[in-house]
């Protein structure tokens, strides 16, 4: 897998503070992503390599608990799924097409969330290594956070 360093002006940021009760909030965007106790680095993952860091990904993080942001410039932020179990992450053979977020493990209680016309994914990761979150750029200007915590 091909995984570059994030050049500081390649892409805008969501800055996430904690209250006081230690529950993220999101800022806006043009900032680092930050969580408590340290910064997160970005890796761009180049288009021919989603496939196979997809699978990879989804075997690694299979269960640890999921929340999908949506910033959308018109919309504003959206948690489009929060605490569910990380089932997979899959895209067309080639990257083109939608990249699909599968997330729950009960009979009904499922949550597909296509991300239509990607751009550019990012792998945020900690200070120590540890994957946290991947970034998923559209069309538009959209950004879809998919952020893990353990289960």
């Amino acid at each position: 897998m091909h995984l570059h360093q994030n050049p500081p002006h390649a892409r805008n940021r969501v800055r996430r503070d904690f209250d006081a009760f230690g529950s993220k909030r999101l800022r806006g965007e043009g900032v680092r992503l930050e969580m408590k106790g340290g910064n997160m680095k970005g890796r761009f993952i180049q288009r021919e390599e989603w496939n196979l860091c997809f699978e990879d990904f989804s075997r690694r993080h299979e269960g640890r608990l999921a929340t999908v942001w949506v910033l959308d410039p018109r919309l504003g932020a959206q948690v489009e799924a929060r605490g569910l179990p990380f089932e997979g992450i899959t895209a067309h053979a080639g990257g083109r097409g939608p990249i699909v977020l599968q997330l729950g493990r009960l009979v009904g209680g499922n949550v597909e969330h296509p991300v239509d016309d990607p751009s550019q994914v990012w792998l945020e990761v900690t200070d120590e290594g540890a994957d946290a979150a991947l970034e998923i750029l559209s069309a538009g200007g959209r950004k879809t956070i998919l952020e893990l915590r353990k289960a």
